[in-house]
């Protein structure tokens, strides 16, 4: 990540007037303490698949870094405190793997859900001492819900360079959102994965689901 933030700040010495790409880096496993402040001044974006964020077991990653650097993967509060753009998405194209609700929760809980484990696989995994309700630590990593909302919607629309178009509900905007029959803010916090668009809009128009 260094390499490509000192790449970013020599084209923007070499640039005369505005610097237009918007630079996003992705896979930010694991961050340098002293590399957080130069994201943010350097208007780079960071994006993150949150469904990554719980716990894992037996993990290579954690063999490979040592205990102590392993404990600061995946860390994101500094990240917003200094005002940095963070974005979220997925890299698995699985239709269910892809939902931002699965996100979500795994993000604000830090912990992937059980229930997504198939039952051959967990008694398996309970057997050699895997503890499906684990979160993964530090507990400061759980995330603000609107945060990640933010990351999910106008934040990706920014980093697409589209925040004119999408990302929010303005006048003038596309009209592209969804209806949820659920308040994200008010509901169990280990069911948002289940959440399903009650109306799916585009461009102002139904294509998908009813309106009240």
């Amino acid at each position: 990540m260094r390499t490509i933030l000192d790449g970013v700040e020599a084209a923007k010495n070499v640039v005369d007037g505005d610097f237009y790409p918007r630079v996003t880096i992705s896979h930010l496993d694991i961050i340098d303490p002293s590399d957080y402040p130069r994201i943010v001044e350097l208007g780079v974006i960071a994006n993150y698949t949150p469904q990554w964020h719980g716990v894992t077991f037996d993990d290579q990653t954690e063999h490979a870094l040592g205990e102590e650097r392993y404990a600061r993967t995946l860390i994101l509060k500094p990240l917003f405190d200094a005002g940095a753009i963070v974005t979220f998405s997925s890299d698995d194209l699985s239709a269910e793997n892809m939902s931002p609700f699965l996100g979500m929760q795994v993000g604000h809980n830090r912990q992937f859900p059980a229930e997504w484990i198939s039952e051959q696989r967990l008694e398996q995994l309970r057997q050699e001492g895997y503890d499906p309700a684990a979160t993964r630590g530090p507990e400061s990593e759980r995330l603000d819900l609107a945060l990640m909302i933010r990351g999910y919607t106008i934040n990706g629309a920014y980093q697409l360079r589209m925040e004119d178009e999408i990302g929010s509900i303005e006048t003038g905007k596309l009209a592209d959102l969804v209806v949820l029959d659920d308040n994200l803010f008010e509901m169990d916090r280990y069911e948002m994965l289940n959440v399903k668009p009650a109306a799916v809009i585009m461009e102002g128009g139904l294509v998908q689901g009813a309106l009240p």
